[in-house]
């Protein structure tokens, strides 16, 4: 492996909706293994690297910056509660990406990442924070409760209908900058890697921190692959702070939302 790389290092504390922890940036296209020398220090610095993840990075299998795979039928399981809430009264809640990494039974690196980018001339690493303005709503393939403990569901039948309208429905409070669905995809690493043909400056500014794809809040450890998740994001105009949101406009839209659901019981 190369010797470790000298490299411009910027560290920052809040900027815009992120905390970029570090920033680097190379003019030149590395060559691999001085890549995986990169990604490997950010990986262990702020993330920790255990045998599995150095073996992941070494092999370059992580995560890439590619849309996640559309699939079926999905599953939101939630309490029963909520989810006679929801058909009753159309009252849908959505919460922040940031905010699952505050919730202890969830993944608590949710919305940090080692991203690598790849310019036609030049090569930019950062390890950053992100999600405060993006909305998800997290289903699952399975049709069971067991890894959930909760007691009742609704059934998605239609992923890109049910996306389609719950966008729609976000613009009339929010404007959303842009929305993605799909499988989440399982690694070691928190590393998510992709080539830009953008034209990106290599300083940082508000307008460049943040443009990788929502693919990147698709990417989970795998601890949590037998969760079979499936997951809905909204990137929205603005900092929403983890708070739970309630439009009473769903309510307008729950025959059209409910035509698209089958409504069910736990078992197990």
């Amino acid at each position: 492996m190369a010797a470790k790389l000298a490299g411009p290092r910027l560290v920052a504390g809040a900027l815009v909706m992120a905390n970029l922890a570090e920033f680097l940036i190379f003019p030149n296209k590395l060559s691999p293994k001085e890549r995986i020398r990169v990604l490997a220090d950010q990986q262990r610095a702020f993330f920790g690297l255990d045998a599995d993840t150095e073996a992941e990075i070494l092999a370059m299998s992580y995560h890439r910056m590619k849309a996640p795979e559309k699939g079926a039928s999905t599953y939101r399981w939630l309490p029963k509660m909520y989810c006679d809430e929801f058909f009753e009264k159309g009252i849908l809640k959505l919460s922040t990406i940031k905010g699952f990494g505050n919730d202890a039974a969830r993944e608590s690196n949710e919305g940090a990442f080692v991203e690598h980018l790849q310019f036609s001339d030049y090569e930019r690493f950062q390890v950053i924070g992100l999600g405060d303005d993006v909305l998800a709503l997290c289903t699952t393939h399975q049709p069971n409760n067991k890894h959930t403990g909760n007691d009742a569901c609704f059934m998605i039948n239609d992923p890109s209908a049910f996306h389609d309208l719950i966008t729609r429905l976000l613009a009339i409070n929010f404007p959303v900058i842009r929305s993605e669905h799909g499988k989440v995809s399982y690694k070691h690493s928190r590393v998510i890697s992709g080539k830009s043909k953008l034209n990106v400056p290599q300083q940082i500014s508000s307008s460049s921190i943040d443009f990788a794809p929502l693919a990147k809040y698709f990417v989970k450890p795998k601890t949590f692959e037998h969760e079979q998740e499936y997951r809905y994001c909204w990137q929205v105009n603005g900092c929403i702070n983890g708070q739970l949101i309630q439009s009473p406009h769903y309510q307008q839209c729950a025959h059209e939302l409910t035509k698209q659901l089958t409504r069910k019981t736990a078992w197990n």
